[in-house]
């Protein structure tokens, strides 16, 4: 039976509703999915080597802060355990991780600005909200 253990961090409420979501939908795809929550480093490194103990598992990460101060970690003990991993960003793949699904946030971030009709300093450079093209 393949597994799955997906790392999230139970702080993010929304990250309960999605567990249930992904443990429903893994069922029906043949998926034994094992949720781990995590907070710290020490409960990061407990979850990812226990799991590691069966064979034919992978691992899934989410984000949130812990995972992304945590991502050499987390990284390093996929490899170390020989699990292959999706990651939530590219910087996961930079810090030697397999693969990433989602946006880039440095590159995102900054045009945030841009794409908020009520950016005061964009709104004032235009002269009016009405003004401010639609960015999305």
């Amino acid at each position: 039976m393949i597994r799955v253990q997906i790392l999230l961090d139970s702080q993010y409420v929304g990250y309960v509703a999605l567990s249930q979501v992904i443990e429903t939908v893994a069922s029906r795809l043949g998926v034994v999915p094992i949720v781990a929550r995590i907070h710290d480093s020490a409960e990061i490194k407990d979850a990812i080597q226990r799991f590691a103990q069966e064979p034919n598992g992978g691992l899934v990460v989410l984000p949130s802060p812990v995972t992304a101060v945590e991502r050499e970690l987390i990284v390093g003990l996929a490899a170390k355990h020989r699990l292959p991993a999706v990651y939530p960003y590219r910087f996961f793949t930079v810090s030697g991780g397999l693969v990433a699904y989602g946006v880039a946030p440095p590159r995102f971030l900054p045009q945030s600005g841009i794409l908020c009709r009520s950016h005061p300093e964009r709104r004032k450079a235009l002269g009016s909200t009405g003004s401010i093209p639609n960015q999305i």
